[in-house]
């Protein structure tokens, strides 16, 4: 009995980098920033040369905002002037503990906590 193939292929792999090579530039374009051709072991893609910030951009379709620390929603000026965005999404984040093992020991409680603050952001979106 064949064993499935885990991973992708050379070709599918190579497809996948250079649509994220697409990602950096389009999205490097757009805020005016920089490549970061050298060194993407840290994993910041892009540099804002206007704030100073660092990005890791994907290949996916949806935004990781969840990554962002707590500070950076408030004080993002950008976010905060999106309607009621970083308020609701400091809401989601407060909704979990900082501790991420106390989340994984019930994380079907934590998910059921999330629900209205996710809601909530999906209204606003």
């Amino acid at each position: 009995m064949n064993q499935p193939e885990k991973g992708m292929t050379t070709e599918e792999a190579s497809s996948k980098k250079k649509s994220g090579h697409k990602n950096e530039e389009h999205f490097a374009g757009l805020i005016g920033g920089k490549i970061n051709a050298t060194d993407h072991t840290r994993k910041q893609d892009v540099h804002d040369l206007k704030h100073g910030w660092r990005y890791s951009v994907k290949s996916g379709k949806k935004w990781q905002i969840f990554l962002y620390a707590r500070s950076r929603l408030e004080e993002n000026t950008i976010i905060k002037a999106i309607g009621n965005i970083s308020s609701l999404l400091i809401e989601c984040i407060d909704t979990l503990p900082s501790d991420r093992n106390k989340r994984e020991e019930n994380p079907a409680h934590y998910k059921e906590l999330l629900k209205v603050p996710m809601e909530k952001l999906a209204r606003e979106l």
